[in-house]
């Protein structure tokens, strides 16, 4: 297929188009070069903000498939500045809908943990939603618009709710790679809080659950992408420290960050059952297949 992948530079992205392109597929990216996703034309041809000479292109020729992995995502930030991540994250979303439904393309849209603090575990689809950050409200809206296409529309979209991504390239303003950075350069490593639990969930496994995604569907269908099982961060320090075959002390701040969650984990039975996605690495061997990466 000819697919077309928005955010095609970022830490998802970038793995997801390797996969692609191993898998023989051809591939149509759409990254910060490209120009502003949130203007109503900036998949019809590059803006003039793109790549200066870069030849004009009509995205919609010939693409098959569309993944839309484009927005900002680190939580703390959406906090002190949400503007841009309204702007980006939803009018980006609607430049994508629209694409697709002018040209009766199938959507994967990636989204994220919307459920806020459980009301039980592990948590499915069909529980309560919520936003717990400007961040994740972006992404509820952005369903909620997935949903209006595919229902006013007739379109054939799915939505992934992936948990907590890890993996070699992560962004260090996020928990695991800054632990990592704090093991190899610190004396000791330091976190806000050692209680919160999460479902911790390997990039491979992401992109694997995001290529059985292409399987054919028409209408809504919404996925939990996650292990099952939830770690505490001072679990995760100590399988960090094992792995990585350092002995390093290690203390909590006593900070929390607002609306925090103590603890989540996926149902993912219906991912299971429908794409059989079954993941492959679990928290021990997602931190050695990075560390192997990292060499």
């Amino acid at each position: 297929m000819k697919i077309l992948v928005t955010g095609a530079d970022g830490f998802l992205g970038r793995r997801l188009c390797e996969r692609l392109t191993q898998n023989e597929h051809e591939i149509v990216k759409f990254d910060r070069t490209q120009g502003d996703l949130t203007n109503e034309n900036a998949l019809r041809y590059p803006d003039a903000e793109g790549v200066a000479g870069q030849a004009r292109h009509d995205y919609g020729a010939g693409v098959d498939f569309v993944y839309h992995l484009a927005a900002r995502t680190f939580v703390p930030e959406s906090w002190k500045n949400p503007h841009p991540f309204y702007q980006n994250n939803i009018m980006g979303s609607v430049t994508v809908l629209e694409f697709c439904r002018t040209n009766k393309i199938p959507l994967v849209f990636l989204s994220a943990y919307v459920y806020g603090s459980p009301k039980y575990l592990p948590i499915d689809e069909q529980h309560p939603l919520t936003a717990p950050s400007p961040y994740h409200m972006t992404k509820l809206a952005c369903e909620s618009l997935c949903e209006f296409y595919a229902e006013r529309y007739d379109m054939s979209i799915r939505v992934m709710r992936p948990f907590n991504v890890y993996g070699a390239g992560q962004s260090e303003e996020f928990l695991i790679p800054k632990i990592f950075k704090q093991i190899f350069e610190r004396n000791e490593i330091e976190v806000f809080d050692f209680s919160p639990k999460r479902d911790y969930i390997y990039i491979d496994d992401v992109i694997n659950a995001l290529i059985l995604a292409q399987k054919p569907w028409t209408g809504l269908e919404t996925f939990n992408i996650g292990t099952g099982v939830s770690l505490s961060v001072k679990e995760a320090i100590e399988i960090m420290l094992r792995e990585a075959g350092v002995n390093k002390p290690y203390r909590e701040t006593g900070q929390s960050r607002n609306n925090e969650i103590d603890d989540c984990r996926a149902d993912i039975s219906k991912a299971t059952a429908v794409l059989g996605f079954v993941p492959q690495y679990s928290f021990e061997t997602g931190i050695k297949k990075w560390l192997e990466e990292c060499k």
